[in-house]
C-alpha cells in the first residue's frame, strides 16, 4: 500500500465468465483517490477501450502478459470476480503462494479456497456487492498486512498440491470401495 492507496489486481483471461467487466464496473463507482486496478493477462485494443470506458475516472493499468511474480509484486489484494462455477482457478492457489489475500466470488473452487476473515473475502459477483468488499477493504488495509503474515506463515495456506492430495483421495476411497487396487 503506497501513499495510502490499495492495488487491486486481476490476473487472467479478459472474459465476461472470469468476472473482469463487473469488476470494473465496481471500480467505475468507487473514487479513484484510494485505489488502483491492474490488469494483467492479453487484452485487445478495443478491450483496453471498453474497460476504460466502463470505469473513465478510474486508475486501471493494463500490463500485458506479463510472469505472475512481476504481477504480485505489484497488487496488495488479488480478485478473482468469476461469475460461474469456476472448478479450480490456478490464480488462487497463485496468490496464496505469493501471500497475497484474495477477494473472490462464492463459486467452484474460489470458495473452498479462501477462508473469510483469515486469507480474504468472499462477496456476490454483481458489480454493487463487489465495490461494496473494496471499498470495506480500503478502509480497513490493516486487514490486508494481517492476512498477508497469516498466508506468509503458512497458516491457511492453501495450494494446488492440496487439491491434488484431496482428489487422490476421494479416489482412492472409491476405488476402495469398489475393491479395486489403485492404478
Amino acid at each position: 500500500m503506497l501513499d495510502g492507496t490499495v492495488t487491486f489486481g486481476f490476473i487472467g483471461r479478459l472474459t465476461e465468465e472470469k468476472g473482469i467487466y463487473n469488476l470494473v464496473r465496481a471500480i467505475a463507482t468507487i473514487p479513484p483517490e484510494r485505489i488502483r486496478l491492474v490488469i494483467a493477462g492479453h487484452a485487445s485494443e478495443s478491450q483496453r477501450k471498453q474497460i476504460k470506458g466502463l470505469a473513465p475516472n478510474a486508475r486501471i493499468e493494463f500490463l500485458g502478459f506479463v510472469q505472475p511474480k512481476e504481477f504480485y509484486e505489484q497488487v496488495n489484494v488479488v480478485v478473482v470476480p468469476s461469475v460461474w462455477e469456476d472448478p479450480s482457478p490456478l490464480v488462487v492457489a497463485d496468490a496464496q503462494a505469493a501471500c497475497k489475500p484474495l477477494l473472490g466470488t462464492p463459486f467452484g473452487g474460489i470458495q473452498e479456497a479462501i477462508k473469510p476473515g483469515l486469507t480474504g473475502w468472499l462477496t456476490s459477483p454483481d458489480p454493487d456487492s463487489i465495490a461494496k468488499s473494496i471499498s470495506a477493504i480500503v478502509e480497513a488495509p490493516q486487514q490486508i498486512v494481517e492476512m498477508s503474515g497469516r498466508l506468509k506463515s503458512g497458516i491457511n495456506k492453501w495450494a494446488f498440491d492440496d487439491v491434488v492430495t484431496g482428489y487422490r483421495n476421494v479416489y482412492d476411497q472409491l476405488m476402495r470401495g469398489r475393491g479395486m487396487p489403485r492404478t
